[in-house]
């Protein structure tokens, strides 16, 4: 999902931020590099891929709920093609979860190359951070395990830096923030960055739409 949130929520969360920047150059820029665009409501009304989302919209309304649907990254002309059988499957073969192989552009394909052009960054992958903490002065002590192929630890790491920005997804970086927090090494200033969603029981849908997984 790709939504730029209200002004007036972003000034009231982020006073500090200069608002006019963001809305008017820094989410442009973004959601021009990710490709975000919405859906073909057309498509979507017929689509075999979207007709378990139709039942949860057509049940949400009867109980009186508003919906709308939502910008994304992915590419709804490739999912088409992957609907009609035309390209390999990505988002139709359940990948979205653990990184689309086609039809999203997702970070390997736009931060990353762009940051790596700079010659200021270095890719280190099989990585797996384990602990951040405040060493002397401002800096950070960030300590690591190195992964082969197989998941195995084959070595552990420590390196000292100025700054540390945590990227590690919703769960790591709560795994993270949570173990410093714990240990008293984390500032006053924490909170959880976490959406809710409501969702109906995949047997109601069925039931409603006998609607059947593909196989």
């Amino acid at each position: 999902m790709a939504v730029v949130p209200r002004r007036a929520y972003f000034e009231e969360i982020l006073p500090s931020v200069d608002a006019d920047e963001m809305y008017s150059t820094y989410y442009p820029r973004a959601n021009a590099g990710l490709g975000v665009g919405n859906v073909d409501p057309d498509w979507l009304e017929h689509a075999e891929c979207y007709r378990y989302a139709r039942a949860s919209r057509d049940a949400a309304l009867r109980s009186g709920f508003p919906t709308t649907l939502v910008p994304n990254v992915y590419d709804f002309d490739y999912m088409k093609k992957e609907q009609a059988g035309q390209a390999p499957p990505s988002a139709l073969a359940g990948e979205v979860i653990y990184g689309n192989n086609h039809g999203k552009k997702s970070l390997a394909k736009t931060y990353l190359p762009a940051a790596s052009a700079t010659g200021r960054l270095t890719i280190t992958t099989l990585h797996r951070v384990t602990a951040v903490s405040p060493a002397s002065g401002s800096a950070y002590q960030v300590e690591m395990e190195q992964l082969d192929t197989s998941g195995a630890v084959v070595a552990t790491k420590r390196v000292i830096t100025d700054r540390v920005f945590f990227a590690a997804g919703s769960v790591g970086t709560s795994k993270l923030l949570v173990a410093m927090k714990a240990r008293g090494l984390l500032g006053r200033v924490f909170g959880c960055d976490q959406w809710m969603a409501r969702a109906r029981s995949l047997i109601q849908i069925i039931a409603a739409r006998r609607w059947r997984p593909a196989r």
